[in-house]
């Protein structure tokens, strides 16, 4: 090796050592920055193209917490401020799914496309009910079917029980009061008893219709106060929903029946006028009854109340489906974040180890290269010293010389001074 050495200049082995190094120092960044570039493109995976779908992701389920919680204090207090919220949150919807859709497009995954366009479809179906719920919000009646039923049958049958027995009890009156007439004008004939006595004959005396008709007139008030009572319970069901309202109805439904068939009982006591208005009553009665028990199964049921039915069976499912696949397209989101940090990790990780090992190997063979040049140099100038020394020292030989061979400076130098001791 020293003689191989020895063929260049030291100036140049100087150079060749200054380049290696500079090599092994250029080798170690170039590692680094392969390194770094490799980690900035992960990071940039992450940060500009996954995370923001996460983000995005979350962002779109806490509108549509945001939406429900508004639907249902609309639904709830059917307040102007309530509604505004409700629409204003229904609309912010679709801005925060156009906002997922802009992150996931960077992404270009058929899989999380295909997954959002489900979301998405979810999503704008449930958007789609506003309108529908805006209109059961704006009526009872279209909102309440036990409401409808009660203005198409029951409320017009209630009107013509009323007026039949309206009527009942004004001809009752009317009749009662010709009795009170007659009575005050009535005088009864007198006929001779067998004992000699005068005694009344009272014939047809009014007073002895009046205590019938009494009664018949108890009857009447009776039908009108349970009647009442009838139309009070139902009312109460209708807002309330309790049993006991209905209860209370069906009770007074069973007194009202019993009134209504004593007075078919006293047919022979009747007007025309009442007995005309006893057949409507049992007419309408029917109809009644049977509008009552559709009210009892409609409003009894789970489907009392449209909107709440359309929360429950509709939009509640359908909240819970695409709040599970939102949940699951993030989960899948943050599974590649995690996959892009192990690899970023891993990647890191053996950058460093690259570097060390670059660095090592480049301290190693910097350290033998310096040996060794200084060695091929050290070694030809200590022979040159001696040399010299002894010539100076010594016996003054001028015929030695210095065996120093090679193409180096210091090579040079000793066939140099050869030459002079040679002239001298």
């Amino acid at each position: 090796m020293e003689k191989f050495l020895s063929r260049f200049l030291i100036t140049h082995k100087l150079y060749v050592a200054f380049g290696f190094s500079l090599a092994v120092l250029v080798g170690v960044s170039l590692a680094s920055l392969q390194g770094l570039s490799g980690t900035e493109a992960r990071v940039h995976t992450v940060v500009e193209r996954i995370q923001p779908g996460v983000l995005a992701a979350m962002d779109l389920e806490q509108q549509v917490h945001r939406t429900a919680a508004s639907m249902g204090f609309f639904i709830k207090t059917r307040e102007d401020r309530q509604k505004a919220d409700y629409v204003n949150n229904n609309a912010e919807l679709q801005t925060k799914l156009e906002a997922l859709e802009n992150a996931l497009r960077s992404l270009n995954d058929a899989a999380l496309n295909a997954q959002f366009a489900d979301i998405a479809g979810m999503i704008e179906k449930y958007a789609g009910y506003e309108a529908r719920l805006l209109e059961l919000a704006a009526s009872d009646a279209a909102n309440v079917p036990a409401m409808a039923e009660l203005n198409d049958s029951l409320n017009p049958q209630n009107m013509v029980t009323q007026q039949a027995m309206t009527e009942m009890l004004t001809s009752e009156i009317e009749t009662q009061e010709e009795l009170f007439e007659e009575l005050e004008s009535f005088r009864p004939e007198f006929v001779e008893d067998d004992e000699g006595l005068l005694v009344p004959v009272y014939g047809d005396n009014p007073a002895r219709q009046l205590a019938p008709r009494t009664e018949l007139l108890n009857t009447i008030h009776e039908m009108r106060y349970t009647w009442s009572q009838v139309v009070i319970g139902m009312r109460g069901f209708l807002a309330y929903r309790l049993p006991s309202f209905l209860e209370n109805t069906e009770l007074y439904l069973g007194k009202n029946a019993e009134a209504l068939q004593s007075l078919r009982e006293s047919e022979d006591l009747l007007t025309f006028e009442q007995a005309d208005a006893v057949e409507r009553l049992l007419e309408s009665r029917e109809i009644f009854l049977a509008g009552f028990e559709r009210v009892k199964r409609v409003h009894g049921g789970d489907n009392a109340y449209l909107d709440v039915a359309l929360l429950r069976d509709e939009l509640g499912p359908l909240v819970g489906r695409f709040t599970g696949e939102l949940r699951s397209l993030v989960q899948e989101l943050r599974e590649r974040i995690a996959t892009e940090s192990n690899a970023l990790a891993a990647e890191a990780a053996a950058t460093k180890g690259l570097v060390w090992a670059l660095m090592l190997a480049g301290v190693v063979l910097t350290a033998a290269a310096a040996w060794l040049i200084i060695r091929a140099i050290g070694c030809k100038l200590n022979r040159a010293v001696e040399a010299m020394h002894d010539i100076a020292q010594g016996e003054g030989d001028l015929t030695r010389q210095l065996q120093l061979s090679g193409g180096d400076e210091m090579a040079k130098l000793a066939q140099a001074f050869n030459q002079f001791l040679a002239k001298i």
